[in-house]
């Protein structure tokens, strides 16, 4: 009987170790497969977080332009950074409502208190950000809100770009004479007032004539000036184009008590009108004064006239049409996930 457990045990052996190897290797297929999918499912957890992110931050943005924050004025300051959600979006002074337009005065607001306003309000903690925005017309200054460096370990950047009207508010419209406006422009705007020279003579004479265009003739408009904006503001008269073809073109301040034929030719630079409005002022307080603007008619040299207030001592190089009206501007928002 000895000599026949030979074999059997040998077989036994083997099979021992067939089954031994299969088991080893059912082990490490096991281990691979079950590594494989925690790295799925870590991906995939990874993967959910960054979508989650993405969506809180897209939908904080979103809010951040188009409310103007709380309390709606936190841009004066009068509470703490900490108490303050931000939005930018401007508020009509007439309605109170919102409108399309970010407030520079916001923005600026917002990048001196940018980790204050932003961490925990609009972004999660610890998330870097770029933030800028940059107007579509080339002559006007980018502004940046931040620029924080991204980290070289970040998984995703995620960016938002947005088109938006921005009130650069460095300039406030007194009035101004357009030679052709929008085909959207409301009857008020298209009459254009009586002048004060319509029934006079001679070359003091504007005739009144109905609103039109290619024809030559004056356009006369009245707005209102008081001693304050004399004293507080730098108050310029500027033409777009600056270069005006029109070599008929000039133009007339005066005042109903004081109506003049005292002409002037336009320049390329902005003209400062605070000693003339001055003097039409005298000891008033407040008048209403006359912008009168001859032109050919000419459509190839037609030209718009504006009359605007900036703060005291504004950079000349800031002084521009632009910067009178809200301009289409991109916002770009880079966040690091």
């Amino acid at each position: 009987m000895s000599g026949n457990d030979g074999p059997d045990k040998e077989g036994g052996q083997v099979l021992s170790m067939d089954l031994l190897l299969a088991m080893v290797v059912f082990t490490v297929l096991l281990g691979v497969s079950a590594n494989a999918m925690d790295m799925v499912s870590s991906k995939m957890d990874e993967a959910s977080y960054i979508h989650s992110l993405e969506r809180i931050v897209t939908e904080n943005i979103n809010i951040l332009l188009n409310t103007p924050g709380s309390p709606e004025n936190w841009e004066e300051g009068h509470l703490p950074m900490s108490m303050v959600k931000p939005g930018l979006a401007q508020i009509d002074p007439a309605t109170g409502t919102v409108n399309q337009t970010l407030s520079m005065k916001k923005i600026l607001k917002l990048a001196e208190n940018y980790n204050e306003l932003m961490d925990g309000k609009v972004l999660p903690f610890g998330l870097k950000s770029t933030m800028i925005v940059s107007p579509r017309d080339s002559s006007l200054n980018t502004i940046t809100i931040s620029d924080q460096e991204h980290g070289e370990t970040a998984s995703d950047i995620l960016i938002i770009n947005r088109i938006v009207m921005c009130d650069y508010m460095m300039g406030n419209k007194l009035t101004s004479i357009i030679s052709h406006p929008a085909s959207d422009a409301s009857a008020t705007e298209l009459t254009q007032p009586i002048c004060p020279h319509c029934n006079l003579t001679l070359n003091f004479q504007h005739p009144w004539q109905e609103p039109g265009y290619n024809k030559p003739g004056w356009k006369c408009k009245p707005f209102t000036i008081t001693q304050n904006d004399i004293k507080t503001t730098d108050i310029y008269l500027m033409t777009d184009p600056p270069q005006i073809l029109d070599k008929s073109a000039c133009w007339i301040l005066d005042s109903t008590q004081n109506l003049t034929d005292l002409r002037f030719m336009f320049t390329t630079s902005p003209q400062h009108l605070n000693d003339k409005l001055s003097q039409l002022l005298g000891g008033k307080e407040s008048a209403t004064i006359w912008l009168h603007v001859f032109s050919s008619g000419n459509s190839d040299e037609a030209f718009d006239v504006y009359i605007g207030r900036f703060s005291k001592n504004t950079p000349v190089e800031n002084i521009k049409t632009q910067y009178l009206t809200p301009q289409p501007c991109n916002f770009v928002f880079k966040v690091c996930i």
